[in-house]
């Protein structure tokens, strides 16, 4: 005796299938799933609530490659773009380096760069302005003449 023979879920009682089979050959099959079921459909979506037409004729699949040609053509724009910006900052591309992957890797390493220059010019100014509140705050006493005039330097 195998395991599957005592396993009461792979097994069913005679009584249990007899239920969905017909006395009739040519009558349908009763189904324990809903009718509106149609197992050769996938489950995913209706139709309009993917945007797709329900008429045979094709419209879906051109509304399909339409929308993917919108895609690809805002994909080259905005790689277009980059290309463009890494050119007016003196970046040359050619050959393999006008290339997404290795525009996008450019474009990373020059965005690395700058942000570590404004990291660097940020503190420069804070130094600066440290140093400026600093000679500021120099009492005033400092400046003047023992005799209450200022000092002509």
């Amino acid at each position: 005796m195998s395991y599957y023979e005592n396993d009461q879920y792979h097994t069913s009682h005679p009584r249990q299938l007899s239920q969905y089979v017909s006395a009739d050959e040519n009558a349908p099959l009763a189904s324990p799933l809903p009718p509106f079921y149609v197992p050769s459909v996938p489950m995913v979506g209706s139709p309009l609530t993917l945007g797709m037409s329900l008429s045979n004729d094709g419209r879906a699949e051109r509304k399909r490659n339409e929308i993917e040609q919108r895609c690809k053509d805002k994909k080259a724009e905005a790689l277009n773009r980059q290309k463009e910006q890494l050119i007016q900052r003196n970046y040359q591309l050619r050959g393999n380096d006008a290339r997404s992957a290795n525009v996008m890797l450019l474009a990373a390493q020059v965005m690395r760069e700058e942000k570590e220059l404004i990291q660097n010019l940020t503190a420069e100014l804070e130094l600066l302005r440290n140093q400026l509140r600093n000679c500021s705050c120099m009492t005033q006493s400092k400046y003047e003449h023992p005799t209450g005039g200022s000092r002509r330097f």
